[in-house]
């Protein structure tokens, strides 16, 4: 299988606490990488209704819940 280069590549990076998020972000951009960054689970299933990732870099207590909102 082969690889392509990294620019290729659209990561998704989730965390809610903010400096963590913004240094990682940065460091995968300087590989060259495609970063989108999510400061919760709700802004991160929202930006993958968007766009398809290649990978999910998540905190493992984010949680991943939608809040359908309904008009009353």
């Amino acid at each position: 299988m082969a690889v392509g280069r990294p620019s290729q590549f659209r990561i998704l990076v989730v965390d809610d606490e903010e400096e963590l998020l913004l240094n990682l972000e940065d460091l995968l951009r300087d590989e060259g990488y495609q970063v989108t960054t999510a400061g919760s689970g709700e802004e991160a299933l929202a930006a993958c209704d968007e766009e398809p990732f290649h990978l999910v870099i998540t905190d493992h207590r984010v949680h991943f819940e939608r809040h359908e909102r309904t008009a009353e």
